[in-house]
């Protein structure tokens, strides 16, 4: 509901800025989210295999699993997204022949596409933790982080800066802020976790 509130009040505001804008934004997303349904499968993977191995009271394969993850879809995604990009005119070409909603497209696929990266580790990051069993940290981080951002940077920024590009910025932003959050709460997981393992194995 609340990545729903986020998404209205996004697309409202790309509303305003004409049916260009509106057209192009529509194109481009249908295009760039096959970057995200790659990336999004990792995560999905990484929350098995860490699932299974915690699961086997094997947190250093759950270790192992989650950089192996973290890897594979980095490279994958950003190879993906790099295609995608250089690809993006004719793409967008398919959608709408108009070059203004075209030139406009592409804005938001550079914008996305090159901050790709930082979804990665977002997705492996979540996808982790919930293999130990911890849904609801990611959940408030993604929450806090990606929604509280750009709802934010809409009221706070784009308001007095209303251009595509300054709005697009939230994109970006919010994945940075959500990225070091969980990060953070990775980190602190995977020690607590690995403590309470060892101490209940030495028991």
């Amino acid at each position: 509901m609340v990545f729903a509130i986020s998404n209205i009040i996004i697309q409202s505001s790309i509303n305003k800025l004409g049916s260009d804008v509106m057209a192009a934004s529509s194109a481009a997303f249908n295009i760039e989210i096959f970057a995200y349904y790659i990336l999004n499968s990792f995560g999905q993977a990484c929350t098995t295999f860490v699932g299974q191995n915690y699961g086997a009271k094997q947190p250093e394969r759950c270790i192992k699993a989650t950089k192996i993850a973290l890897a594979q879809d980095m490279v994958i995604t950003v190879v993906m997204s790099m295609l995608i990009l250089l690809a993006g005119r004719p793409l967008l070409y398919i959608f709408n022949s108009n070059e203004a909603v075209i030139s406009v497209g592409m804005i938001r696929m550079k914008y996305v596409l090159l901050s790709e990266g930082i979804n990665v580790i977002i997705e492996i990051m979540s996808g982790c933790m919930r293999g130990y069993g911890r849904s609801f940290i990611p959940a408030l981080i993604c929450t806090a982080g990606i929604c509280g951002v750009r709802i934010t940077w809409v009221y706070k920024v784009f308001v007095h800066h209303k251009t595509y590009a300054t709005l697009l910025k939230a994109y970006p932003l919010s994945w940075a802020a959500t990225c070091a959050a969980l990060v953070i709460a990775y980190t602190i997981l995977r020690r607590v976790t690995m403590k309470d393992f060892f101490e209940g194995k030495s028991a």
